[in-house]
């Protein structure tokens, strides 16, 4: 995704004030070489590895949530 769309996605799909968390890593991190940016990329196409982060995302979330009742 450019980061022009990830921009407009919030903008659409967020209120201003409200709070959200993001993971972002571009492809400029650490000036990473291209083939190495398109094997993240490939992985991370992997509906099963995006599926397992999602996952292991909303269970720290819960955990976090449970912690500060």
């Amino acid at each position: 995704m450019k980061a022009k769309n990830l921009i407009a996605h919030i903008n659409n799909n967020y209120d201003p004030e409200q709070e959200v968390m993001g993971f972002v890593l571009g492809s400029e991190y650490k000036e990473m070489k291209a083939d190495l940016w398109r094997k993240a990329v490939e992985i991370w196409d992997d509906e099963d590895i995006r599926n397992l982060f999602k996952d292991r995302i909303q269970d720290i979330l819960i955990d976090a949530g449970q912690k500060k009742q």
